[in-house]
């Protein structure tokens, strides 16, 4: 994985740093190179193009005697080498650091997985009596051409089912274990050729003491190389300061101060969670004028021979998806005009609805076709016009008069006349009805069948089916008729689809057989819980995940078919009912007491108690569970919380007798009542004590101080080798300890300063007043 970092541009660049400083100083301090930067080249926030740039530059400058280029290019020397001392100490103090507490590495935040919560699924998808909301629709939209234009009989889309979601009430449901919201490091393996099957893989981590020599050696060759670039090893630091002119140094003077605000990694968790949710609340919430989002303020219905035209007057006070007063299952317009212009967004849906996507306003829809091959019509209103005019031509309505009001759906009979013969109107009234049934089978706590009864063809009506029930069906539906254990159902012009339900007794086997008739087919949809574990036999299944991804398979058997299901309850795994995702324990001592403050997210499938154990002696300020505080008793030092099924948060405040004036402080123990993860501890003890050790797990504590502090030692050496510094390394390091507290850049500050202090007493006189003068208002600053 090291390697598959690395690329032929950066092996390239690697390779010609090192043969640069061979060729400058010798193949000692090739290798140098060639080992500073293949061991730091892919490190977090390690220099690296800048290398081979200053290289070059030192090359060109030993080939030049004078003039300006010789100028140019030593200024540009000098400021790439204050870049290169400010990139580094960022990566040495990193580096320190991480050699020191491993924790610290550089990774990947994974926010907390959302887990999935049950959601009851309801069959009021269709909205009746008022006009849906565009953003509901669109999901399930279909072009007009792939829907109602089709001269498919089949369905377009079939009415979600709900999932059955029953729970037994004595079950002991796991609550699962708890997921990290964190991830360290991942690494992709890849081949570019074929791998055989029985190939082996060896993979080489190193250990932590591994990790930490590396660490070390990356500071000690960076370092190295850098003094190499000095001339260190020539003693001539001396003449570092004296060759840096006014626009140098006034330049290095600035840089300070745009590298003062860099604050190394930054992590801010925007927008947060509950933000999150708000907006999704607000982009999900339902439009205001529901239910009145739209309405017809009237309709005429003007149906003369063989043609039909629908004219209505619409209002929409939002986009809405309109329903159209048109029944596809008997008629098709040839066309749907919205203010005299085509319509463009038409789709339907499971029930033969025609729906319209309407702009906000008042429109004028028209709908024409032809009836030539109807003898009677029924229009059903998903929204009732407030007015209906007829005009009817060779046509008669069922209802007139004051009944239009009441009456969700208007019929029409064709009236015959010397044009149609006696036997072809005879013949169309004959032809024999044909309907689906479909059973819905529901195995939850409870077993039942909903039988649904829907007329596909013919117009003898009325008309008398006999619907075989299930092997102990009973129905409870009041109206249907039950003998010689069949239902007995009526279908008339006014009742073509009739539903009812029955219970099923608990068995170890269903048997399902389609009866071998021409008046009707079966569909069946088996919607179990996952208490029961099922394997089936028989015909093939149609569809096993077509409503809503639940397992819910459907059979369409041919007449005499059958299918034998096995039903069986595995019994439950034990496990843990209660789960804690995420918890935070803040101590804040002070010199005598500390207060404490624990914070947990539980999740439970079953309610009850939960005990919690903190310190004997401590004095119980609050309990909160979901910010509702709740009277509870410390008992020893057993917290016994009530509990109730699902996820709550709780927070409990207390304190201890104790303080932190002994300079050592040992957190509290505290016992969760089960395993739990994402666990923190948060120490805050005041502005008044300075933390110098912690202790703790692997991925624990950690001491900034201790990182920054090697370094000081390293560069306060360094600097005290500079000749007419007022300072000695102690001096060096006790300043460096004194600023260690703010950013790295505050004390390169410093120091440049004192540098520039000493080029000014070196070089008085400058020969330009203008020089002079930003010189010292660059020393002020």
């Amino acid at each position: 994985a090291w390697l598959n970092r690395w690329t032929l541009l950066d092996l390239f660049l690697v390779l010609i740093t090192a043969m640069a400083c061979y060729r400058l100083w010798g193949i000692g301090w090739g290798l140098v190179a060639l080992a500073t930067l293949g061991l730091s080249w892919h490190e977090f926030d390690a220099p690296q193009m800048i290398w081979l740039n200053l290289i070059i530059t030192i090359a060109i400058i030993k080939m030049l005697s004078a003039g300006r280029l010789l100028k140019a290019l030593t200024l540009y020397r000098n400021l790439v080498m204050l870049l290169l001392i400010l990139s580094s100490l960022i990566f040495i103090i990193d580096q320190a650091r991480t050699a020191i507490y491993p924790q610290l590495e550089p990774h990947e935040y994974a926010p907390p997985q959302m887990r999935h919560q049950p959601v009851a699924e309801t069959d009021e998808f269709m909205l009746q009596e008022r006009a849906m909301p565009l953003a509901a629709m669109e999901s399930e939209s279909k072009s007009y051409e792939d829907s109602y234009l089709s001269s498919s009989p089949a369905r377009v889309m079939k009415q979600k089912a709900p999932q059955v979601v029953m729970v037994d009430p004595d079950a002991m449901i796991q609550t699962g274990p708890g997921l990290p919201n964190w991830r360290w490091h991942s690494y992709a393996i890849q081949w570019d050729g074929p791998v055989q099957m029985n190939q082996n893989i060896e993979l080489t981590i190193v250990s932590p003491a591994v990790h930490r020599t590396l660490n070390v050696l990356r500071i000690l060759l960076v370092a190295l190389l850098i003094w190499r670039l000095f001339d260190q090893a020539t003693g001539n630091w001396k003449n570092l300061t004296s060759y840096l002119p006014a626009r140098a140094l006034s330049t290095a003077l600035l840089l300070p101060i745009v590298f003062a605000f860099y604050s190394g990694d930054s992590h801010a968790e925007y927008p947060s969670k509950e933000l999150l949710n708000e907006l999704q609340q607000h982009l999900l919430k339902p439009a205001e004028c529901l239910p009145q989002c739209a309405n017809i303020e009237s309709l005429t219905i003007q149906l003369s021979g063989d043609s039909l035209t629908l004219t209505a007057k619409a209002h929409a006070t939002e986009d809405v998806a309109f329903p159209l007063p048109v029944p596809i299952s008997s008629w098709v317009p040839s066309s749907v005009m919205v203010d005299l212009k085509h319509a463009e967004s038409l789709f339907r849906q499971a029930d033969q609805t025609l729906w319209l996507l309407m702009k906000k306003g008042v429109h004028t829809l028209e709908m024409k076709g032809s009836v030539a091959h109807l003898s009677e019509l029924k229009i059903d209103f998903q929204l009732k016009p407030q007015h209906i005019r007829y005009d009817l031509k060779g046509w008669s309505a069922e209802i007139t008069g004051e009944q239009i009001k009441q009456s969700q759906s208007l019929g029409f009979h064709r009236i015959a006349s010397s044009e149609k013969s006696a036997d072809t109107l005879l013949m169309n009234n004959d032809i024999p009805l044909f309907a689906e049934v479909t059973r819905y089978i529901e195995l939850g706590l409870d077993w039942s069948v909903t039988t649904e009864v829907q007329l596909i063809s013919g117009n003898a009506l009325p008309g008398v089916l006999r619907i075989p029930l299930l092997a102990g069906e009973s129905v409870i539906t009041d109206g249907i008729t039950v003998k010689d254990n069949a239902a007995v159902i009526t279908l008339n012009k006014t009742t073509q689809s009739i539903r009812w339900h029955s219970t099923l007794p608990k068995s170890e086997a269903l048997t399902l057989t389609a009866s071998a008739t021409s008046d009707f087919n079966e569909i069946w949809q088996l919607n179990s819980s996952a208490m029961w574990h099922i394997n089936y036999e028989g015909i093939p299944v149609i569809y096993h995940q077509r409503q809503g991804q639940h397992w819910q398979p459907e059979w369409q058997p041919w007449p005499g078919e059958s299918v034998s299901i096995n039903i069986s309850r595995p019994q439950g795994v034990k496990g843990s009912t209660k789960t804690i995702d995420d918890s935070q324990l803040t101590l804040t001592p002070g010199e005598s007491l500390t207060t404490a403050k624990l914070s947990f997210n539980l999740r439970s499938s079953l309610g009850g108690q939960h005990d919690i154990h903190i310190p004997a002696d401590s004095e119980l300020m609050s309990v909160k569970i979901d910010h509702e505080n709740i009277p509870v008793r410390l008992n020893e030092n057993t917290l016994t919380l009530p509990i109730s099924p699902g996820a709550q948060n709780v927070v409990i405040d207390w304190r201890e007798p104790r303080g932190i004036s002994t300079g050592v402080f040992k957190t509290t123990d505290v016992d969760l009542g089960t395993a739990s993860v994402n666990a923190k501890i948060s120490l805050q003890p005041g502005l008044q004590r300075w933390v110098l050790f912690a202790g703790g797990p692997t991925l624990g504590p950690a001491v900034l101080f201790w990182g920054v502090f090697f370094v000081i030692i390293g560069i306060a050496i360094g600097l005290s080798r500079i000749s007419d510094m007022p300072l000695s390394v102690s001096q060096w390091i006790l300043l460096g300890i004194g600023l260690s507290a703010s950013a790295p850049a505050a004390g390169l500050l410093i120091v440049i300063w004192l540098l520039a202090l000493r080029t000014k007493a070196k070089r008085p006189a400058i020969e330009s007043t203008n020089f002079f003068n930003l010189y010292q208002l660059l020393l002020l600053a």
